[in-house]
């Protein structure tokens, strides 16, 4: 699934995944895409997001502050492998 889901987001016509096609600096398209999917920092952060989402049925927020930690870590993460990609960090207070 968490392959499905990296690839689907990155098959629909939109910046995000067309980004990946574009030479920029020389303003071509490429035959193949520059970047690799990266399987384990997908299901990683699926995983994240479902203990996320568990977490908040429970009487007890035992985890709160080790989720809210890895939630930090994740996102940090996501913005580097954006920046990489050429793509501006995400507004994570809009999502």
């Amino acid at each position: 699934m968490a392959a499905y889901l990296a690839e689907l987001g990155r098959t629909h016509a939109t910046y995000q995944s067309a980004i990946d096609y574009m030479d920029i600096e020389q303003g071509t398209l490429r035959d193949m895409s520059r970047v690799d999917t990266d399987s384990v920092k997908m299901a990683a952060d699926f995983l994240l997001e479902a203990t996320v989402w568990f977490h908040s049925m429970l009487n007890d927020p035992a985890w709160l502050g080790k989720l809210s930690a890895l939630t930090a870590r994740s996102r940090a993460a996501n913005d580097r492998v954006r920046a990489r990609r050429g793509l501006p960090a995400v507004d994570w207070d809009s999502v």
